[in-house]
């Protein structure tokens, strides 16, 4: 292992970055008296490494140890556990240090499942490092990495980022990541401007029932603001900015920002960089054009894909990098099929795996996957038309059900464009199912984006955007309708409304929905002309979420929803109670607002599989104490109920509770004791709560919760200074003006 003594150095100069990190886990975890056992786990792969570069090991123990066999390989796979015990300590130190910051919250880049697969990019990540060493005092460094769709921008950009974090960048920056989502439109920029002023650790801004920026102009003001009162520089990665207008929109200039921040982004356009030389001002600035994979990386690509997801040597019988030499015409016809696009080869990699769990023989499997993509179109092709080589995934490796299930997916995505960067992992799981969604993982369709060691969010690349949206149009598997003129072509067409399944933004007779059986999704529609009882007792049988508010809000009370799992409705003036929802025990999220006439809420307390309830502008005085009994309740929203005197004792009881908001419960004079058992609670909200008394004294022992106040609305707390030496993380929010509070 002497010839590679450059390379060990450097692999124990990172072992030792995360040997202080475990240390510095341990002795926080250990002030807080918290179970720190998993880091065990990690302190046991740093070690095994350690003893591997420092002892004086044959080559033949090594290679033994690694089952690798080459020093080569040995190396790469040390490498390799080296991130992942870097990953998993970066993961674990954000649970336990910065869990009390949700606003913060963002997407663990460490953790993306497609990081490990890009070791053909090792040369472009490690120029882009040194390029960030580039010191300037006018203006930040700025990397545009440019390619076409399915290339791997985003894969190297965020290994650029998370690499970036790890070599002590986010002790020295602010690092703030986002994404503008396929097709973004400029009055949709303003949503990434907040989106980055949250990570920024502006906080406020975008939570239900607040208002958000006024438009573009005003982000790009509080986005110069922010960056100016910042202690740090910030590093700045912005994915997927493909149209060149869309940068000098979104970020101010470049005298914002401090000396030593950098600017990362990705990009299918050309004209990016002129773009923020002539409108921001920004001269540090470098480009780097992406390209496919030669023969010999994507042929490495694919088989560490296929290894990795679990097919071992002895199922394929071969090692990984053999791969090709096995079934070379097969292998060959697939490789050249797909380009070398990243994306194109992690599909063939996905499907190739499930077709091996199913024990088909070799020859058959590549062939099925060769004829699969030769019926479609060949690459290469326009990003806009790639769907048309990629759909082969879609078409051969997926049944009825799971086609429906992807296209709910686009048409979750389709519906807030902003959420199509990231849908949130536990949503979509209870409406698509979880079978549904490991599947469509399994062959690539949709990818998991992993935080803390689980998975939160699903991610669509545009690419499958696109091809879902074509989909949708062939109508093989349900209509979506979009907006009130597509709604009306349906409606001509004889027989077409028995195949919608999901409606949006629509203003609607009953009696059209009446004749729409297989509907699942409503959302933001306007029901008006409620029929008779009779005729719609199964009407709204598959539905499985419900967003609606104005007149069909004032009837829905007399309808029944048995499988429903999302129920959010605005404004209804006659139900007094929720009895209408005593058979919908799939109901995951409940969102009440304005129900005037509603005092009786008792019926939520069998709603065991609860996650979010939110009860806005009621007259309620009260909650029940069986509250206590929705131990999967998530997030509890009591906001502007200018009525409620008082919680129930139970609320203790409710184990899984993270976030709760009592903003606006001007009534509200002290929270029960038994809240300071809630040492689990992440966010406790108690803005405009302007009768509360002794909060102090009440949250004391909730030293992990982020408390959010209002300095002139508590007129019975003497300071804000003296809330903070009991509260520390209170001091948080005392930098920054009201306002954004």
């Amino acid at each position: 292992m002497g010839d590679n003594a450059d390379r060990l150095l450097k692999l124990l100069r990172n072992l030792q970055d995360v040997l202080k990190k475990i240390v510095e886990t341990w002795k926080i975890a250990d002030r807080r008296d918290e179970d720190a056992k998993e880091l065990q786990e990690i302190v046991d792969i740093t070690f095994e490494c350690v003893i591997l570069c420092t002892a004086n090991l044959g080559k033949g123990k090594i290679l033994r140890f690694f089952e690798a066999s080459t020093v080569e390989n040995a190396l790469n796979s040390m490498e390799k556990r080296i991130t992942e015990a870097t990953t998993s300590i970066d993961s674990y130190r954000n649970g336990v240090v910065y869990r009390n910051v949700p606003y913060q919250r963002q997407p663990t880049i460490a953790l993306d499942e497609n990081l490990k697969k890009v070791e053909s990019r090792e040369k472009e990540k490690q120029n882009a490092l040194e390029f960030y060493q580039k010191k300037v005092d006018d203006g930040p460094v700025v990397l545009i990495i440019r390619g076409d769709g399915g290339v791997g921008k985003t894969v190297l950009a965020s290994q650029i980022f998370y690499e970036f974090q790890c070599a002590k960048g986010k002790d020295e920056h602010v690092c703030v990541r986002t994404e503008l989502p396929f097709e973004v439109d400029e009055q949709h920029l303003s949503r990434i401007q907040e989106d980055i002023l949250k990570k920024l650790g502006v906080p406020g801004l975008n939570n239900v029932g607040e208002p958000g920026l006024n438009n573009v102009e005003d982000g790009k003001a509080t986005i110069s603001k922010a960056l100016k009162s910042n202690e740090k520089p910030v590093f700045l990665y912005v994915d997927n900015i493909n149209f060149e207008g869309h940068i000098s929109k979104l970020l101010p200039q470049s005298k914002s920002f401090k000396t030593g921040s950098k600017i990362l982004i990705t990009t299918r356009s050309r004209l990016i960089k002129g773009r923020m030389d002539e409108d921001l001002h920004m001269k540090h600035i470098k480009v780097t054009e992406l390209e496919p994979l030669k023969r010999e990386e994507a042929q490495n690509f694919l088989s560490n894909t296929i290894f990795e997801g679990g097919i071992s040597e002895s199922e394929l019988g071969v090692s990984p990098y053999k791969i090709g030499e096995v079934l070379p015409s097969e292998i060959k016809k697939v490789l050249k099929l797909c380009d070398g696009l990243p994306l194109a080869l992690n599909s063939v990699a996905k499907c190739a795996i499930r077709l091996y769990k199913k024990n088909i023989k070799v020859d058959v499997i590549w062939k099925s996957i060769a004829s699969s993509m030769e019926r479609c179109s060949n690459f290469p092709c326009s990003t806009e038309n790639m769907y048309k080589s990629l759909r082969f995934s879609y078409d051969r490796f997926c049944d009825d059900k799971e086609k429906e299930a992807f296209l709910d997916i686009i048409f979750l995505i389709n519906i807030d464009v902003y959420s199509s960067v990231f849908l949130d992992w536990k949503r979509i799981e209870m409406l698509i199912g979880v079978t549904n969604i490991e599947h469509l993982h399994s062959v690539g369709l949709i990818e998991k984006v992993v935080e803390m060691r689980e998975c939160c969010f699903v991610r669509v690349h545009d690419v499958y955007r696109v091809m879902g949206k074509r989909m949708q149009e062939e109508r093989k598997h349900g209509i979506y309708v979009m907006d009130d003129n597509e709604l009306k072509r349906v409606e001509k067409v004889n027989g077409l409304l028995g195949s919608v399944v999901a409606l949006y933004g629509v203003h609607i007779r009953e009696a059209l929905v009446a004749e729409m059986p297989q509907v699942r999704y409503l959302f933001d529609v306007v029901i008006e002309g409620a029929m008779e009882e009779p005729h719609m007792e199964t009407v709204y049988n598959n539905l499985l979420a419900l967003h609606a508010k104005a007149t069909f809000a004032n009837f829905i009370h007399r309808r029944r929803f048995p499988k429903l799992v999302e129920f959010v409705v605005e404004e209804n003036k006659e139900a007094t109670d929720l009895k209408f929802l005593e058979d919908s025990t799939a109901l995951r999220r409940l969102s009440l607002t304005s129900w005037e006439s509603l005092s009786n809420v008792d019926a939520i307390q069998n709603m065991a599989s609860l996650r979010e309830l939110g009860l806005a502008r009621e007259k309620l005085s009260s909650l029940p104490e069986g509250i206590s009994r929705l131990t999967s309740l998530e997030d509890l929203r009591l906001r502007w109920n200018d009525k409620l005197s008082k919680l129930p004792s139970g609320i203790s009881c409710l184990t899984s509770l993270r976030y709760l908001s009592l903003r606006g419960c001007s009534q509200l004079r002290r929270l029960p004791e038994s809240i300071t058992s809630m040492t689990w609670l992440q966010f406790l909200d108690l803005g405009y709560c302007s009768a509360l008394e002794d909060v102090p004294q009440c949250v004391e022992s909730l030293k992990n919760t982020t408390l959010v106040i209002m300095p002139n609305n508590l007129p019975n707390i003497e300071s804000l200074e003296d809330m903070s030496k009991v509260f520390p993380l209170v001091q948080f929010l005392l930098k920054y003006p009201s306002k954004w509070i």
